[in-house]
């Protein structure tokens, strides 16, 4: 009798140990967050960043995606931190106020033209890591500035 409540426990004790582990793997479904934001020039040459939305789905973005690996002074770092504030992951991105527009002239030689926004909305998309609980944005430059910083 001893051993059929012996071999009872064990079974009971795989059976709750199987149930916690799937239920940790469906908590690192693999997550993709989407962000919407405004961004704006301030009067001091400083940058104004407002979240708009955001949008976290279940997926797996594609390897190979561009990010930009080393960035140039006024671009964008995202980071993924977690409770304390601590960095998880990052991306570059290119600062949005900033575009470069190629056009054909009157003799048809191609030309470029860089042009500096006030304003302006800007989307990204990120593989959310499941630890993440805030986005902060910094403009990369000497200070490496933190523009904002949104609670998930």
């Amino acid at each position: 009798m001893s051993n059929t409540v012996l071999y009872a426990g064990v079974i009971l004790l795989l059976l709750t140990n199987s149930c916690k582990s799937k239920q940790i793997d469906a908590d690192r479904t693999p997550r993709i967050i989407f962000l919407n934001y405004t961004i704006s020039q301030k009067s001091d040459r400083g940058l104004n960043i407002q979240l708009i939305n955001k949008i976290i789905r279940e997926g797996k973005l594609k390897q190979g995606l561009s990010n930009k690996k080393e960035p140039e002074t006024g671009d964008l770092r995202i980071i993924q931190s977690n409770a304390k504030s601590k960095p998880i992951e990052s991306i570059i991105i290119a600062n949005p106020l900033v575009k470069t527009v190629e056009y054909a002239d009157e003799s048809g030689k191609l030309n470029k033209k860089i042009i500096e926004l006030d304003s302006t909305q800007f989307s990204l998309r990120m593989q959310l890591n499941h630890l993440t609980k805030y986005i902060i944005i910094e403009q990369t430059n000497k200070q490496n500035k933190r523009l904002t910083k949104n609670k998930l």
